[in-house]
């Protein structure tokens, strides 16, 4: 089930300037009471199965590529502590230092 949903639903990446790999990004909502305000915060995360990368770590840069492997000129860098699930997918917030087109 994992696979198919990377399958269907990721995008090519290049990992730290190695391998193609395939990647979710995710967009997380949460809601904070803060006295009496609700407060609604999103982040977003980085998705990628262990057996596609061991031990991603933070400061690796993540470019994306279209079919024929071409950088697209977007890149993320992971900006957190990766967290693995219990389905061996890796967890990790990123940012966003190089977008495409610009």
């Amino acid at each position: 089930m994992i696979d198919a949903v990377f399958r269907q639903f990721g995008e090519d990446a290049r990992w730290a300037g190695g391998d193609v790999v395939r990647v979710r990004r995710k967009v997380l909502d949460s809601m904070d009471d803060v006295a009496e305000l609700n407060l609604i915060s999103r982040r977003e995360e980085l998705r990628v199965r262990q057996s596609e990368v061991a031990s991603p770590a933070r400061g690796d840069v993540v470019a994306l590529v279209d079919a024929d492997g071409v950088a697209t000129g977007e890149e993320w860098t992971v900006s957190g502590e990766p967290v693995l699930d219990r389905n061996r997918v890796w967890h990790m917030p990123f940012r966003v230092t190089a977008e495409a087109g610009v």
